[in-house]
């Protein structure tokens, strides 16, 4: 997918960009649905700060989920918006941060009569 440079932040290489397809809607109060494109720019678990959404590697899943970020004293948590999920507690080894949420692409389906 060709992501149009206006899309992309200031300071922020075309090269560490890239295009993931959501599955499912536990980041549903963040307005995040199954079928949107998000945006996500390539970035290392060092440099995440508490609150940014992050595509996180799972390891021991071997999947990919799209949840709120937050620091702990020895673990991370990977916080989902819909309250019907479960918010997953994690040591640092466990996952690998694939890259922090930019923006959101929805294309809406017509109405078919």
């Amino acid at each position: 997918m060709q992501i149009p440079e206006s899309y992309i932040p200031h300071g922020v290489k075309v090269n560490d960009v890239y295009a993931l397809h959501v599955e499912g809607n536990s980041m549903w109060d963040a307005m995040l649905t199954d079928g949107d494109i998000v945006i996500l720019q390539k970035i290392s678990i060092d440099k995440v700060k508490n609150d940014d959404i992050v595509a996180a590697w799972l390891i021991e899943k071997q999947e990919t989920t799209l949840k709120r970020f937050e620091w702990g004293k020895r673990t991370i948590t990977l916080r989902p918006e819909n309250p019907n999920f479960e918010t997953l507690h994690l040591n640092v080894d466990e996952v690998e941060i694939q890259g922090k949420l930019l923006t959101v692409l929805r294309f809406i389906q017509p109405i078919r009569k």
